[in-house]
């Protein structure tokens, strides 16, 4: 089955946010807070996807208020936050929601993204990823993480189902 057929079965959109929604660089604060930017091109695509009816998630290793707060703010009620083993919160969630593998896209650009990639209907990536995420992704971004990559997947998915 070619890439835009597997595009079309997708009812469920999962990322990873540092190197994706960001470009991976932090900004340490004096009083030791860890801050991020974000791209709001992608927050508007989590909002035409969540408005379409998909199911969107987030699981990440990572632990911030600010961050949980963007995504809740967007309408994002799937944010599993400091998860070591993203593959256990994927089988969770993909239960919770009654789908199957074939229905979901993830978004990953690291190592430890790399259990759910496997495992996912379509495994993504932004365009500068990590080598042996790149090797593993079917939709490789021709955008680098936190300058629009979820837009253009999410975009790219509601295109082909005319809900762009």
């Amino acid at each position: 089955m070619n890439i835009f057929d597997k595009l079309q079965q997708i009812t469920t959109l999962l990322f990873d946010v540092d190197g994706v929604f960001t470009d991976s660089a932090m900004l340490a604060t004096e009083d030791g807070n860890l801050l991020r930017s974000v791209n709001t091109r992608d927050g508007l695509a989590v909002k035409k996807a969540l408005s379409a009816g998909y199911h969107v998630g987030i699981i990440t290793k990572g632990n911030s208020q600010g961050v949980y707060d963007r995504f809740k703010t967007l309408g994002v009620k799937h944010v599993y936050m400091d998860m070591e083993d993203k593959v256990v919160t994927y089988q969770a969630l993909k239960e919770q929601l009654s789908i199957q593998d074939e229905n979901i896209l993830y978004m990953g650009d690291d190592i430890s993204d790399l259990g759910v990639l496997r495992l996912a209907g379509v495994s993504a990536c932004p365009y500068d990823a990590c080598h042996e995420v790149i090797t593993e992704s079917e939709y490789i971004s021709s955008i680098d993480g936190g300058n629009g990559c979820v837009r253009q997947v999410i975009e790219k998915i509601l295109r082909l189902h005319d809900q762009w």
